[in-house]
């Protein structure tokens, strides 16, 4: 389970608790984050791509002896780092959930600074958006068997959150960008599209029971060797998709 864009590992408990007793879950803070370790400053020093976090969790896993196969669940920037980890060591990965992931590319129209801090201060990763969407781009991963995306509800930025970080976009154009981005993720994986009804871009805290659905639907067809069946109602969301076919 990889958190967002400076998010810790205790945000993803209450999926945890939902997902059962018979369910390995790891989730960590990436450096600097939730009392992990700093960055070396020899690492910190410059921009990051997200390959480079995707091999961090590589060798995380490796580390703490959890072997593969592994279902990876990625929130925000956390899913640029679960598509790397798909690209590099696809026959580790049995099924992948993009929650509310970011953008491939840009939306029409924003402009943002290259960089972000993935920690309150100089101890975290710096990320490079340019870079790491750049790769996304240039270097696309085969589909994993078992997909889904899970996208926020419509309107659920707040104004005052447009006005400062989607600047010079309205409320209705980032919903129906960031729509579209989902579409494309969905597209990408050859995924389940799946909206969440009421939750904002942290689905996992807000509709943890959404998240936990999915979850728990990619391992159990990962063990029984089959693709997804979703054959009811997701908790707090509506399936828009399935496949490539984009409503």
């Amino acid at each position: 389970m990889v958190s967002c864009s400076g998010g810790g590992h205790d945000e993803w408990q209450q999926v945890r608790e939902r997902l059962g007793d018979d369910v390995v879950c790891l989730s960590y803070g990436r450096p600097g984050i939730a009392g992990s370790d700093p960055l070396p400053a020899s690492v910190g020093a410059a921009a990051e791509v997200t390959s480079w976090a995707a091999g961090q969790l590589h060798d995380l896993l490796a580390a703490v002896g959890v072997p593969p196969p592994y279902v990876l669940v990625g929130s925000s920037i956390g899913g640029f780092i679960v598509d790397r980890f798909l690209r590099a060591w696809p026959d580790e990965v049995a099924g992948l959930v993009q929650v509310d992931a970011t953008f491939i590319r840009l939306i029409p129209g924003l402009s943002r600074e290259d960089t972000i801090e993935d920690a309150d201060d100089d101890r975290g990763f710096c990320w490079s958006w340019d870079r790491s969407m750049a790769e996304l781009q240039d270097d696309p991963p085969v589909p994993p068997e078992r997909a889904i995306v899970l996208s926020k509800a419509f309107g659920s930025v707040p104004a005052e959150v447009v006005a400062e970080v989607w600047h010079p976009l309205s409320a209705a154009e980032v919903d129906e960008g960031w729509r579209e981005c989902q579409r494309e993720w969905a597209r990408r994986l050859d995924a389940v599209h799946i909206a969440a009804d009421t939750a904002g871009h942290l689905i996992h805290v807000q509709e943890p029971g959404l998240v936990a659905y999915a979850v728990r639907a990619v391992i159990d067809a990962a063990r029984a060797g089959r693709r997804l069946n979703l054959d009811s109602r997701p908790p707090g969301g509506h399936v828009l998709s399935t496949g490539t076919e984009v409503g």
